[in-house]
């Protein structure tokens, strides 16, 4: 029964986290790609590089680039106990 009680207190205080880097004024008109990027223990040390300008056919197209931990990561997080911990990458576009 402890067990479930500090299963339960771990997955109500994990939160969500976002990062959101607006490159262009605009508001986004398209998501390039969602993607998501998988990291393990933790992800401590270890990282990913995206093309943004690649993605969105040039730089002057890339509006905002957004990386988060939404619920289904966190969930991901907690199930595998740290060793697996995704983060989701979205690439908006302006046309």
């Amino acid at each position: 029964m402890k067990t479930w009680v500090v299963l339960l207190c771990c997955f109500l205080l994990a939160s969500c986290a976002r990062q959101t880097i607006r490159i262009q004024n605009e508001d986004a008109s398209s998501v390039g790609v969602t993607k998501m990027h998988h990291f393990f223990v933790g992800g401590i040390g270890q990282r990913t590089n995206v093309n943004a300008a690649e993605v969105c056919g040039g730089a002057e197209h890339v509006a905002v680039v957004e990386t988060q931990q939404s619920f289904l990561d966190s969930v991901l997080f907690l199930v595998s106990y740290g060793v697996y911990a995704p983060r989701t990458l979205i690439i908006y576009c302006r046309k």
